[in-house]
Formats: structure tokens, sequence, C-alpha cells
């Protein structure tokens, strides 16, 4: 079995925010209240709690180290967007200089939190966060702002849906009763002959729906068992 366990979600758009409308020159997130967003979160339970003396926070940073400086990328979340899919977590092969300023996963095991994008409120109970913060910079003759920030967070108010702060090995919609995405995504330049164009913009979104993603060995066992059953009936 693979330390790595996939999810799918679906999620509606609540509201978009513009927080600086500037131009479009350089894109929008495509998105409006009503439409839908669907993404994949990977969660790799390998992954060392930085915090271990505290049971009831579990701290997973998506990094070597939790100060964001190039290393081990570890669990993932993607966002299907209308201009293609968005992976935080996944060290990217590009041309610009990328600072990684936070990424990581908090598991709460009973108590109050607040998810580092300060959205939600405060929530008690039990609750999963994954917070990713990632920062594109073109050095040049003028800065190209390019930030994108997603904070998903799954509450139970309950707190019955973990019995520990370890990374869980499943996830039910039915065990939480708040479950939120908001992402921000910045476009365009603050410096230079462009500087009007820049547009901020970020959108809220409520999950409605998260599924297993089964495992590649999984998946050939079903194919492989129908292909057998079928054939047994053929025979008979």
């Amino acid at each position: 079995m693979s330390s790595a366990q996939s999810f799918s979600f679906v999620a509606t758009i609540d509201s978009l925010e513009t927080i600086n409308p500037g131009g479009t020159a350089y894109g929008s997130i495509g998105l409006i209240a009503g439409n839908t967003l669907t993404g994949t979160i990977v969660l790799d339970r390998t992954t060392p709690d930085y915090l271990p003396t505290d049971p009831r926070l579990g701290t997973y940073y998506n990094s070597a180290t939790p100060d964001g400086q190039p290393g081990l990328y570890i669990s993932t979340l993607t966002l299907d967007l209308p201009g293609g899919s968005l992976a935080f977590g996944i060290k990217p092969a590009t041309a610009y200089e990328r600072f990684i300023e936070t990424s990581v996963i908090q598991i709460t095991d009973g108590g109050a939190f607040n998810s580092p994008s300060g959205k939600f409120g405060q929530v008690s109970g039990d609750s999963l966060n994954f917070y990713h913060n990632i920062d594109d910079t073109l050095r040049g003759s003028y800065t190209l702002n390019n930030v994108n920030t997603v904070d998903l967070l799954l509450n139970d108010s309950t707190g019955t849906a973990f019995n520990s702060d370890q990374l869980p090995t499943a996830l039910s919609l039915a065990n939480f009763d708040l479950a939120k995405i908001y992402y921000y995504k910045s476009f365009g330049s603050s410096l230079g002959p462009n500087v009007g164009n820049l547009r901020t913009e970020a959108i809220t979104a409520s999950i409605t729906r998260i599924m297993e993603v089964p495992e590649p060995s999984s998946l050939l066992l079903s194919a492989w068992a129908a292909t057998w059953l079928l054939g047994l009936r053929r025979r008979h």
C-alpha cells in the first residue's frame, strides 16, 4: 500500500472578490459565484510531525525545512482552474524565481484553530488545514507579480472526525460541518510601465464532495476481476 493517499473534491464557488481591479492583460481566475471547482489532495503519511510533543496538533511542513527553503516536496493540492491545473506542493521547472513562504498541513485533534488566511474565523473541534503560498517573481526591468495562495479547511465542531493528530488515511465529507477553500491570486505588474495592470482576485468555495482516489494497483486488480467474471459468464 502506498504511503500517499489521494482524494478528489468538488466545490461550488460562493463568491469572487476583486481586491484590486487593475487590468486583465495578465488574465483572471475565470470563475464566478455558482461555478464548479474541482481538485485533488494528496497526503503523504510518511511526513514527520514538526511538533511531535503536542499530541493535539500535527504540523506537517510540505518541504524538508519549515522555512520553505528548497527541499523535498511531499503532499500536494491541485486546483483545476479554467486556465489550467495549478499544483501546490510540487517544485516547478520554471524560469521564474520562486519563493515558498509557507507550505504546511495542520491536523487539530480537539481545540481551537485559526487558518493562516484568516478567512474562516476561529474554529474548534477537529480540523484539517492545507495552506500553501507561492510567490513567483520575474526579475528584470519590472516586477511581474504572480502570487497564488490556497487555504483549504475541513472542520468538525463536534471533535469526533479524528482520534489523533496524524495525517488521516481516509476523508469523508460527512464527518465535517465546515468544508471551505479560499484561493487568492495576483496578476500583472507592481512596477514599471505596466503598473496599472496589477490585479488581485480571490474566490471562496464550499466543498460539496470528497472522494478517495484508488491506487493504480487497485484499479488494475478491479479491471482484471471484471475481465475474469466476463469470461466466466461467456463460458457458461
